[in-house]
């Protein structure tokens, strides 16, 4: 019995070390059946992101290009800037899509640095999210 109660003991103090490690590899990175989210400086005649980078200067214009990997198969999808230190959606804006459509690229740029995230949503459902460093 004094056996178990040590081990118990121990695993509660190891507790709060792995709920720390598993918000740290929280993914940044997310891709729903080859779903992507690419982050460049410029784009090509397809609208494409030409060399992909996650890193830009504060205030500095950019892109992002969504590619879905199938069709939208709805009229909408959500856009949403998230505070990567908190997860709080700083902006967020849908664009109205053709169903048949498979990818998206606009603007964008963010203010203040620190570590943001792009989220696209289609039907309220993440398929892809990129994490991006300004600086």
């Amino acid at each position: 019995m004094q056996k178990r109660k040590i081990t118990f003991m121990f695993l509660i103090m190891l507790l709060p070390f792995f709920c720390l490690s598993c918000k740290d590899d929280l993914p940044s990175n997310i891709s729903v059946d080859g779903a992507i989210v690419e982050v460049g400086l410029e784009i090509n005649d397809d609208l494409e992101i030409i060399s992909p980078q996650t890193t830009f200067k504060a205030n500095e214009d950019f892109y992002f290009y969504f590619y879905n990997n199938q069709p939208f198969n709805t009229d909408r999808l959500t856009v949403q800037l998230v505070d990567g230190r908190n997860e709080k959606v700083l902006a967020e804006h849908t664009y109205e899509v053709d169903p048949e459509q498979t990818s998206l690229t606009d603007g964008i740029f963010f203010g203040n640095p620190g570590k943001y995230l792009i989220t696209v949503r289609i039907d309220g459902i993440v398929r892809a999210t990129r994490e991006v460093t300004i600086e």
